[in-house]
Parts: C-alpha cells; sequence; structure tokens
C-alpha cells in the first residue's frame, strides 16, 4: 500500500502546478488597453472665476479585450513638494472595439494651477475602465508653448 502522505503530496504540487499554468496563461493573454501617446496641447484658462491649467491630449488606444470596453475616469498625478496631489475627471467617450485602433482625447481642466505658466509642468497620467483596472498612459512634461510659433496643423 502506497504512503498516504506522498500522495497527498504529489496532489499538492500538481495542484500547484495547474495554479501556475493558469497564471502563465492569463499573463500572455492578458485583456488590458494599450494606450500611443500622439500630441499635447497646454494653455491657460479658467473654470468660473477659477483659474485653471488646460491640458488636451490625445491618444492612440487598442484594446485586447473580447467586448467593448470604455474609459470612466482620468487622473492627472502630480507631486507639490513632498505632497502628492490627484486630479480626477469622469472622461465621456465612445466604447474601445477589440483589436481596432481608435484615437482618443482626454482633455484635464487642473484647478488652481500647480505650477507659473513660464515653468513646465511634470505628471502622471493614469485612466480607469470600466472593469475598474487601472491603466498608466506615462508619465510627461507639459511645457509652455511659445505664443510666436504656430502650432502644427491637426
Amino acid at each position: 500500500m502506497a504512503d498516504p502522505g506522498s500522495a497527498k503530496t504529489a496532489l499538492t504540487l500538481f495542484d500547484y502546478a495547474i495554479k501556475l499554468g493558469e497564471w502563465i496563461a492569463k499573463q500572455i493573454h492578458r485583456e488590458r488597453l494599450y494606450f500611443v501617446f500622439q500630441r499635447y496641447r497646454r494653455s491657460k484658462g479658467g473654470w468660473g472665476t477659477q483659474p485653471t491649467l488646460g491640458l488636451m491630449m490625445d491618444f492612440r488606444v487598442t484594446s485586447t479585450y473580447r467586448t467593448p470596453v470604455e474609459i470612466n475616469r482620468g487622473e492627472v498625478i502630480y507631486w507639490k513638494g513632498l505632497r502628492r496631489h490627484t486630479f480626477s475627471r469622469i472622461q465621456g467617450g465612445r466604447p474601445f472595439l477589440p483589436r481596432i485602433p481608435t484615437d482618443f482625447r482626454a482633455l484635464f481642466p487642473v484647478m488652481p494651477p500647480p505650477v507659473p505658466e513660464a515653468k513646465p509642468f511634470k505628471a502622471r497620467i493614469v485612466f480607469i475602465d470600466n472593469y475598474g483596472k487601472r491603466y498608466c498612459a506615462g508619465r510627461f512634461t507639459f511645457l509652455t508653448h511659445n505664443p510666436q510659433t504656430p502650432y502644427p496643423p491637426d
């Protein structure tokens, strides 16, 4: 008769091997959104009587989901001294269809402006989809545009 302890150990190792295989398969075929940065514009604006720093960013987004997915929220995360600040904004838009590159524009009126107009503004942009997953689109340095030089055409 076989030792019951060795059979239990073999079944436990086999169970761990199955879980490891499932985890690897999930990592390889992960459903997510891929953001490719196109351009940005930084502007000075106002929201009511409050001054704002306006950020407009264009991305090309590709989805690997099997179903359509939407971006519900966008966040601008920046540091001011030793304090971390997060500015959230609801993003409305059309859903991203599976494996079809789609243009996406994010608008962030950050108020109050965290830096003077002449200084560069460094921030991390994060988007949250309707499944609750967070996607870091990248860390960006927003420079002030010189008004004498025209913007490139759209």
